[in-house]
């Protein structure tokens, strides 16, 4: 695993604890480009072996999951959680809810399709429909998402002496058109109206190409 990724999942996990607050905007920047690479090893994980998702996912991401012919009509998340305590890890488990977490990894693939989509800022390029997306997407309740699976492994990283991490993983798949027309829905109920011209001709050159890539 490298850094870049350690980061993607610290900034998922902080939109998490801010959905529902009020901000003036969504802050975004990019990754740096020279992150190094860690080092580490599997010293355990769930038995028996570990899953072809896993692998996948660790490798190539979302996207190397979702070329999997299981998934080949169907848009997957993982949910993840990190930390030392593994209790604490299995009490977050066994209490994650698709009914109440879905929304949220929903939310944030949504923030990432506008935020991949501009090398500004997106509240910048989108104007308030970008907040407004983000938002609306994490507090919506959606039909069809299934908890397929889930899985743990512990990994040593070599960070100048031995540092233990346990890694919580849990995946949910949906049914692509069954997610999209839900998504288009509650895109459709943000005004344009406090956008200026560049913004709303921005916004309807995303819409119409908003699930490539997402």
């Amino acid at each position: 695993m490298n850094t870049s990724y350690l980061i993607a999942a610290a900034f998922a996990l902080s939109l998490i604890a801010c959905a529902g607050e009020k901000e003036a905007r969504l802050e975004w920047s990019p990754p740096p480009a020279d992150t190094p690479v860690e080092s580490f090893s599997i010293i355990d994980h769930k038995p028996p072996s570990i899953p072809e998702w896993v692998s996948r996912y660790e490798a190539g991401g979302i996207q190397a999951v979702e070329a999997m012919s299981a998934y080949q009509n169907k848009y997957v998340f993982v949910s993840i959680n990190q930390g030392s305590n593994a209790n604490a890890l299995e009490l977050w488990l066994s209490g994650f809810s698709v009914w109440q977490d879905f929304p949220r990894l929903v939310s944030a693939r949504v923030q990432a399709r506008f935020s991949n989509a501009t090398s500004s800022y997106p509240d910048d390029e989108y104007g308030n429909y970008f907040e407004a997306s983000v938002k609306v997407t994490a507090d919506a309740v959606y039909q069809g998402a299934v908890r397929e699976d889930d899985f743990w492994v512990l990994k040593r990283y070599f960070l100048g002496e031995d540092w233990d991490i346990y890694e919580f993983l849990i995946l949910v798949s949906i049914d692509k058109i069954t997610l999209g027309t839900q998504i288009n829905a509650l895109l459709d109920t943000i005004s344009f109206e406090s956008l200026n011209k560049e913004q709303m001709i921005a916004v309807n050159q995303l819409r119409t190409s908003f699930y490539e890539g997402f």
